[in-house]
C-alpha cells in the first residue's frame, strides 16, 4: 500500500512539474496574451507605439526588415533608440511583410530582455487580440535557454541545390544550399529556429537565420490567404480603361 502512494505521488509530481514547463512564449510575450501587454511594456519602459509604414523607418532605429540594409544605412539622431510600432495596413511597402488579414495587428519592437537573455528584431502577430506568432533574430543564447529550460532540440541539417541566376552575365549555376533548424512541437505550439545560406544577385554566399514560435491555426492562415490575394487582385473594370 506503501508503494502505490508512492507511485501515486511520485506521478503526480512529475505531471505537475511538466504542466510548469509547458512552452507559451518568452517573458510578457505569451501565446494567447492580448495586445496591452504592448502598451504595457511601453508605458512601463517610456516608449511611444508609433505607426510604421515604411521599412526606412525601421532602418533609422537600426531595425531592418533587410539583415544588410543597416549596413548602408545613414546613421540618423535616432539610430539605436528603443521603439516599439504598429504596423500600418494601409502602407504600400510590402517588405514589411504585413498581413492583410482584417483581424490580425502586428507590431515591432528594437528589443526586449528577460532574465538575462536579449531578443532584438521582433514581430509579432496578433489574431483576434491575442499572440499567435513572435519572431525575433536568431541569437544562440535564446537556444540556449531553450534547451536549458525545456530540453536539447534535435539539430537536423539537410542540403539542396538550387538554381542561382548571375544578374550581370546572365549564366546559371547550380549550387548547394544548407540549412541548419531545431524544431520544437509543444502543445499546438511551433518553435522554430533555422539558419540556411543563399545567394545574392552576384551569387555570393550569404547566411541568413530566423528565430520564431507561433501558435499553428488554419483559421488565420485563411484569412490571411483570402486578405492577400484580394489585396493583391488588381479591380480595373471595362469602365475604369475605357480611356485606355
Amino acid at each position: 500500500m506503501k508503494n502505490l502512494l508512492f507511485i501515486i505521488c511520485l506521478l503526480a509530481s512529475i505531471h505537475a512539474f511538466a504542466q510548469t514547463e509547458n512552452f507559451t512564449g518568452i517573458g510578457i510575450f505569451k501565446i494567447g496574451s492580448d495586445t496591452s501587454v504592448v502598451y504595457k511594456y511601453a508605458s512601463e519602459n517610456k516608449l511611444k507605439v508609433e505607426i510604421i509604414s515604411s521599412s526606412d523607418q525601421l532602418r533609422s532605429y537600426k531595425l531592418a526588415t533587410n539583415p544588410y540594409a543597416n549596413k548602408y544605412m545613414k546613421k540618423t539622431k535616432d539610430w539605436g533608440k528603443d521603439i516599439i510600432g504598429k504596423v500600418d495596413k494601409n502602407t504600400s511597402d510590402y517588405s514589411l511583410n504585413v498581413n492583410f488579414c482584417p483581424e490580425v495587428t502586428q507590431y515591432v519592437l528594437t528589443s526586449y530582455e528577460v532574465s538575462g537573455v536579449k531578443t532584438t528584431e521582433i514581430k509579432l502577430l496578433f489574431y483576434k487580440n491575442r499572440l499567435n506568432k513572435f519572431e525575433c533574430k536568431y541569437d544562440q543564447n535564446v537556444l540556449d535557454a531553450l534547451d536549458q529550460k525545456y530540453g536539447k532540440a534535435e539539430l537536423v541539417v539537410t542540403k539542396d541545390t538550387i538554381k542561382c541566376l548571375y544578374n550581370i552575365t546572365g549564366i546559371t549555376r547550380n549550387l548547394i544550399s544548407t540549412t541548419y533548424s531545431k524544431n520544437r512541437q509543444m502543445g499546438d505550439i511551433k518553435v522554430v529556429a533555422l539558419m540556411w545560406t543563399a545567394y545574392d544577385d552576384n551569387c555570393k554566399e550569404m547566411y541568413l537565420s530566423s528565430f520564431y514560435y507561433e501558435q499553428v491555426n488554419r483559421e488565420l492562415a485563411q484569412c490571411s490567404l483570402e486578405a492577400r490575394k484580394n489585396k493583391l487582385t488588381p479591380k480595373s473594370t471595362k469602365k475604369d480603361l475605357k480611356d485606355f
